[in-house]
């Protein structure tokens, strides 16, 4: 959300990094209520995604023109760099190899009558099936299958500390950490010890 080109006329909602896991299709299905002459686009993670998963019903039964974009990497991404990070990788629960269960996306789709296209980065641009899914206006599903192992920046970093306990930089802070130049100049209007 960070780098993305919002066109004129276009509605952006964020709750990108607020862990509130299951808030995703839940919101979308709210804003496309609110907007029926108008496609609703949703971009949210498997395990997200999964918290609340049931509500594909909803957006069928009220014949939604809602794109559900997946990004499939197995697991709770956030809770598996967490344990990569400060557990020295030691994964417990926070993806399929570790215990935590998905369906298969195409065949839960499929039960409530939603199309869904995997989507490959030879598909994605100028392919026949995406556009014809993406433009239609009934509910369809993509499944975006991303590296276990990505992590996200910029960041709040945290620490352990000697206790055990973490400690985080507050929210400006963010890792990497910008070059004192320019910290300067974007903190200026903020109080900024560095």
């Amino acid at each position: 959300m960070q780098s993305f080109m919002q066109k004129k006329g276009q509605i952006i909602i964020n709750n990108k990094s607020l862990a509130s896991m299951g808030y995703g299709l839940s919101g979308a299905i709210g804003a496309s209520i609110a907007n029926p002459d108008k496609r609703t686009i949703l971009v949210e993670g498997d395990g997200g995604f999964a918290q609340n998963l049931q509500e594909i019903a909803t957006a069928v039964a009220n014949n939604l023109n809602l794109k559900i974009f997946i990004f499939e990497n197995s697991g709770y991404a956030s809770i598996r760099m967490t344990q990569k990070n400060y557990f020295n990788g030691k994964y417990v629960g926070c993806d399929t190899n570790t215990g935590l269960g998905f369906p298969d996306w195409f065949k839960l789709f499929d039960a409530y009558g939603v199309k869904t296209l995997e989507i490959k980065s030879e598909n994605f641009v100028n392919d026949k099936q995406f556009i014809e899914l993406f433009n239609n206006n009934k509910c369809t599903a993509f499944i975006v299958r991303i590296d276990p192992e990505q992590t996200y920046f910029p960041k709040i970093a945290s620490r352990l500390k000697p206790d055990g306990s973490m400690e985080s930089n507050p929210l400006h802070l963010m890792s990497p950490e910008l070059e004192p130049k320019l910290a300067k100049k974007v903190f200026k209007y903020i109080k900024y010890d560095k």
